[in-house]
């Protein structure tokens, strides 16, 4: 199966905003018992949870943000996220190999890990967390803020913002699976949410985090690759035919394609 685009975060607590989320264009859901839940309400959000009941013939996947090991609330969410219809859960901020080794340990073998690194400590040591030996880690994603407020500044600069998003990258493609790149805050910013999105999209992400339905669309659309996958076809024909007459590589449109470029192409139209 494809990895979703697009993963919609929903407080758990919130149920009134259940029904948004499930109307929503977005290809997965992300019910969350961390951040957006106060500590008064982490209970209630735990009980909603547990009685989710997804529309019919809903098929796609969802996931629960927990509470980070280590945290008085992490068991009570590992004991509810049981009796929960999901696919996965989101780990936050994850510094180290024994943060998700502990986890897997705590969770149902059939529920996949997505890691969300959002700390400097857990930037430090992306290598570990790559190769943590826990085969069921499905993605790896970048938490912007909660970096921003590790480093102590009032906003990232854009260098060390794609420092930190680029390192992500490289640690999810070593690990050999997809990188989800941190939410856009502005939600009423359309234009800087496709900026963003397409800046994510250069750099390796293939998914963003979402917090409202209205930008899903603008993700879908700049991860969608209408460019690449033209390209991509273009590619092929040409390394195919030049191939055919005994040929290693090719020149289009001034670039050299050799395998190294076909396989990047391939994989655009694999997706």
């Amino acid at each position: 199966m494809t990895f979703p685009r697009s993963l919609l975060f929903v407080p758990a607590n919130r149920a009134a905003m259940f029904a948004h989320a499930w109307e929503s264009e977005a290809e997965a859901i992300v019910f969350d018992l961390e951040d957006s839940v106060p500590a008064g309400q982490k209970a209630a959000a735990r009980d909603a949870l547990t009685a989710l009941r997804p529309p019919d013939g809903w098929a796609r996947p969802i996931y629960v943000r927990l509470n980070a090991c280590g945290t008085p609330h992490f068991e009570a969410d590992v004991r509810a996220v049981a009796r929960a219809p999901i696919a996965g859960v989101i780990l936050p901020k994850v510094e180290h190999a024994s943060d998700i080794q502990a986890a897997d340990s705590a969770l149902a073998p059939s529920l996949s890990l997505i890691l969300l690194v959002e700390t400097p400590g857990g930037l430090l040591r992306l290598a570990e967390l790559a190769d943590c030996g826990v085969r069921r880690v499905a993605a790896l994603a970048f938490g912007a803020e909660d970096y921003r407020a590790g480093l102590g500044v009032d906003a990232l600069d854009p260098a060390l913002g794609d420092f930190a998003r680029a390192s992500v990258v490289n640690a999810a493609a070593a690990a050999g699976v997809p990188a989800i790149d941190a939410p856009e805050l502005q939600v009423n910013d359309a234009d800087r949410l496709r900026t963003t999105t397409r800046r994510a999209r250069a750099l390796g992400f293939r998914a963003r985090f979402a917090i409202h339905p209205s930008q899903v669309p603008v993700i879908h659309e700049e991860f969608a690759g209408g460019e690449d996958r033209a390209w991509a076809l273009r590619a092929v024909e040409a390394y195919e035919r030049a191939a055919g007459q005994g040929h290693g590589t090719v020149a289009l449109d001034g670039r050299m394609i050799d395998e190294a470029t076909m396989k990047r192409a391939r994989d655009i139209l694999r997706t």
